[in-house]
């Protein structure tokens, strides 16, 4: 167990070591409890590195670049293609190899995106990759390097979003039209790619032992310089057929090769794997007249003059008047992999299984097959697609409807349905004054409902009459010449206008009194309030809005309804069209509120 003890005027600490040895060093603290909590802390730190848990002290210093030296020397040196390291030392070893590794790890994401607009989202996340395999080796028991969870994950570093490319293909009938462009000695490996789909790396790697032309059957068994293929581990041989229209360019091929390779260069050697195939096909395309344009220039010295075109017809320089070198400008997009593509396209529109086109191109998984390499023109081969679909003589056994045209109508709305007009909705002009649906009478009680008559327990004398509607609509009225002539004076007012829409409220409370020391309680006076717009400030408009509120409130003391306090509502709704007659307005001005 860690001690402490005082040597030289200061405190020493004495532990054991992460290499199992007692060590003694010097302390950090000035008192004796305090250099003993930091004897505790080094035993721990040094039996967690013992236990591997933690790094050891040496490769807790570790940097980023001498990361990448390690995963050089095990992994990358066995990768059949270097790209990935040439862009590794050019974009990550400037910027984190002489950081720590949790330095570089905190720095990676802002590196990252400071080349959004250098590299395209691919290239970022391939390097975003490359990175994490570096962490993952660093975790490993035998480098002991990294011993928390990988820095470089989704939340932390997440992927770039890359857009759905779609790789440009060679039409069918465009083929044999590039086939004819090309020299006699590329033609085999280019009907090889067009047929089989081939890639680059397997095509000059063929060997003539690979070709069974008894069978005729190809066996991919290597690429390049490598003797496996990529995916290689699906479980079959790579074997696939040779069919009819090939066999003659694979023999041909064979029958001229003075060495065991099927594709040779012309001293008989292997072809180099950076030999540029894509530049035979531009040429080839151009030749081909498979082509997005044509570029017109002059090829005097300082002039400069460019025409683009769509044709390749001779023109001259409007400068100098020299005749403009035409270069064919190649369809956008194709390269010597676009011929992988097609082959998957035209499977698929040959109808062919995507299980079996899966086998021709030797994917690992169907989705690559599907997602990637296959391409369909989109609403041509969806139109061709429901062609197909066949339920025998409709028109004998169901016909389609037949529309009549409406005689007062043209010929546009013949073809809509008719206007109705929803239920429960005004028309727009009635043809009477009893079909105007504007005065709509509601109520609403409270959930303590009180009779509508008066009980026999109520105390004499002091009970109202209320005069009301049964069904749940409560319509409270006082008697009274003026009420009655109010109400006369709303309902002239309101049939001189147009039917109504807008919803005004009509409020009418019944309000009661609580008993104080067993006195009798007291009667509310009964009032009511009549508000009408100013007319001044009224215009003749067919949607101009004249309301109508009448407040009227009501006491009652009954024994039954001492604990209830029910509210009854009235709503009036309307919409006046016209303004209303001054005479209306000052009549019903003159009402004034009185006492019960």
């Amino acid at each position: 167990m860690a001690s402490v003890y005082r040597k030289g005027g200061r405190w020493w600490v004495r532990f054991k070591g992460a290499d199992g040895r007692w060590r003694g060093a010097p302390a950090k603290a000035m008192t004796k409890p305090a250099a003993r909590l930091e004897a505790l802390e080094r035993e721990k730190l040094a039996r967690h590195q013992r236990e591997g848990l933690v790094p050891s002290d040496d490769n807790r210093r570790r940097t980023f670049g001498q990361l990448m030296d390690v995963w050089q020397e095990r992994y990358g040196s066995r990768l059949r293609s270097q790209t990935i390291q040439l862009s590794v030392e050019k974009h990550l070893r400037p910027a984190l190899g002489k950081l720590l590794l949790g330095g570089a790890a905190a720095a990676l994401p802002a590196l990252l995106n400071s080349k959004i607009g250098q590299l395209s989202p691919s290239s970022l996340n391939h390097l975003r990759a490359y990175c994490h395999r570096l962490y993952a080796v660093a975790s490993m028991r035998s480098v002991g390097w990294w011993m928390g969870p990988n820095p470089v994950n989704r939340l932390e570093v997440p992927k770039f979003k890359e857009p759905k490319r779609r790789r440009p293909t060679v039409a069918a009938e465009d083929v044999p039209c590039v086939l004819a462009a090309l020299s006699p000695a590329w033609r085999p490996l280019f009907a090889t790619a067009f047929f089989l789909g081939l890639r680059r790396g397997e095509l000059l790697a063929l060997q003539k032992e690979d070709v069974d032309l008894r069978d005729w059957t190809i066996t991919v068994r290597r690429s390049n310089g490598a003797n496996v293929t990529k995916g290689g581990d699906r479980g079959d041989d790579g074997t696939v057929p040779i069919p009819e229209p090939l066999r003659p360019y694979l023999d041909a091929a064979i029958q001229l090769s003075p060495s065991k390779w099927v594709f040779p260069a012309a001293d008989g050697t292997q072809r180099a794997p950076d030999t540029n195939l894509k530049a035979v096909l531009q040429r080839a395309l151009g030749r081909a007249a498979i082509v997005d344009g044509y570029e017109h220039r002059c090829r005097k010295p300082g002039c400069g003059h460019v025409d683009l075109a769509s044709d390749d017809r001779n023109r001259r320089c409007p400068k100098d008047n020299r005749a403009l070198w035409v270069r064919p400008l190649p369809k956008k997009g194709i390269v010597f992999h676009s011929l992988r593509h097609t082959t998957a396209t035209l499977l698929a529109r040959a109808k062919v299984h995507p299980s079996v086109a899966q086998k021709i191109l030797r994917h690992a998984n169907i989705e690559t097959t599907l997602a990637i390499y296959t391409h369909l023109d989109g609403i041509e081969d969806m139109r061709a697609a429901v062609a197909k679909l066949d339920f025998g003589p409709l028109e004998e056994r169901a016909p389609a409807p037949i529309v009549p045209l409406r005689k007062t109508a043209t010929f546009a709305t013949n073809l809509l349905p008719a206007a109705r007009i929803p239920k429960g909705e005004a028309p727009d002009r009635a043809g009477k004054a009893s079909k105007i649906r504007g005065l709509d009478w509601s109520g609403r009680l409270d959930l303590n409902q009180r009779p509508l008559a008066p009980q026999a327990s109520a105390l004499p004398g002091c009970a109202t009459p209320r005069h009301g509607s049964s069904g749940g609509s409560v319509v409270t009225s006082a008697p009274g010449a003026v009420n009655r002539g109010l109400q006369a004076l709303l309902f002239k007012a309101f049939f001189n206008t147009c039917e109504g829409r807008n919803v005004r409220t009509r409020r009418a409370e019944i309000s009661i009194s609580c008993p104080v020391c067993g006195l009798r309680p007291t009667r509310d006076f009964f009032s009511r309030t009549t508000k009408f717009p100013n007319p001044e400030s009224l215009i003749f408009s067919p949607r101009s809005s004249v309301s109508f509120s009448v407040s009227k409130t009501i006491s009652t003391i009954s024994a039954d309804s001492f604990l209830e306090n029910p509210t009854l509502l009235q709503t009036l709704s309307m919409t006046s069209a016209l303004v209303i007659p001054k005479q209306y307005t000052d009549t019903a001005n003159s009402v004034k509120p009185r006492r019960k």
